[in-house]
């Protein structure tokens, strides 16, 4: 018989491996009022399953809102599964949300591209709305990646450059760029794909910017961040400025990225995150990489409104 409850802070230890590394200060913090977490267990104690949702933290920030939560983790083990232990869980957890008074929980997560209908159904019949896919996330290990010539000519340095271009680091960036970058007037770059995604973990080995030689201008730009405890690096935003998208600035950053990822970490895996909706993205990474990815995962996102 699987035993469900709300997890005291010794508890949360014993959970660890059931959430991503990022979440574990909430899961070790536990016993604090504004984190529930439910978890299940078998007879001997065995942690089977979990949920995990953290409320906002500084009343400080102007988009304080008590009443909006954050679902962290919702996970049962695959042995366990199809025996309503998630549903269980979520019914122990939802009450929870609502003794706390919380209105509103927002999920946002990857899922494997195996798993991710599975997911999709639960949290639909758990009722929560407005499901979708935000991005497309391919997994490319170094081997797997070489067999694309692309990548090979990459990382071997063989492709020709183009000397109108410089490539930085982020570290190396003038102020006026950074200005420049962060004003964004006249939106001539779209919020998704802002450079300063994930800037507290951007990975100043892999992120690349391309500045104009003549103009001093940031062309274009791809941006990496240090993710799964530094183990991986995932390619968050690839962007070119409209004006430049007539020049082969697309193919040299890309190539560029690649180069300074072999030379740089090698045996860190490469992450690359698409917006569903940014087809130029999509075709070049068709193009370039060749099919050559481990496996693909969504970025997803869906709300939960408590009544």
């Amino acid at each position: 018989m699987t035993v469900i409850k709300l997890l005291t802070l010794e508890e949360g230890f014993e959970y660890s491996k059931l959430t991503f590394n990022r979440y574990l200060r909430f899961l070790f913090t536990c016993g604090k009022q504004n984190i529930i977490a439910v978890g299940a267990e078998s007879e001997e104690g065995m942690p089977l399953g979990l949920a995990l949702a953290c409320g906002p933290e500084d009343k400080d920030l102007t988009a304080y809102d008590p009443g909006h939560w954050y679902l962290c983790s919702m996970y049962v083990k695959k042995e366990v599964r199809g025996q309503r232990n998630g549903r269980r869980i979520w019914e122990r957890f939802a009450a929870e949300l609502k003794n706390r008074d919380v209105r509103k929980l927002t999920f946002q997560s990857v899922l494997r591209e195996e798993t991710e209908k599975e997911m999709t159904r639960f949290f639909e019949a758990v009722g929560f709305t407005g499901m979708e896919r935000i991005a497309r996330i391919f997994r490319y290990s170094s081997e797997n990646a070489l067999k694309s010539s692309f990548v090979k000519a990459s990382a071997e340095n063989t492709l020709a450059g183009d000397d109108m271009f410089l490539f930085v680091s982020p570290g190396e960036l003038s102020t006026e760029s950074l200005e420049e970058m962060g004003k964004n007037d006249g939106n001539w770059y779209p919020e998704f794909v802002s450079p300063f995604i994930g800037w507290s973990c951007i990975s100043k080995e892999c992120s690349v910017f391309a500045v104009d030689r003549t103009s001093g201008k940031v062309a274009a730009w791809i941006t990496a961040m240090d993710v799964n405890n530094k183990m991986d690096i995932l390619y968050r935003t690839f962007f070119t400025r409209e004006e430049y998208r007539s020049t082969p600035i697309g193919l040299l950053i890309f190539s560029e990225a690649v180069k300074r990822h072999y030379e740089r970490c090698p045996k860190k895996k490469a992450l690359a995150s698409i917006p569903m909706n940014n087809e130029r993205s999509m075709r070049f990474n068709e193009l370039f990489f060749q099919g050559s990815y481990d496996h693909i995962s969504y970025e997803i996102c869906a709300e939960y409104f408590i009544k």
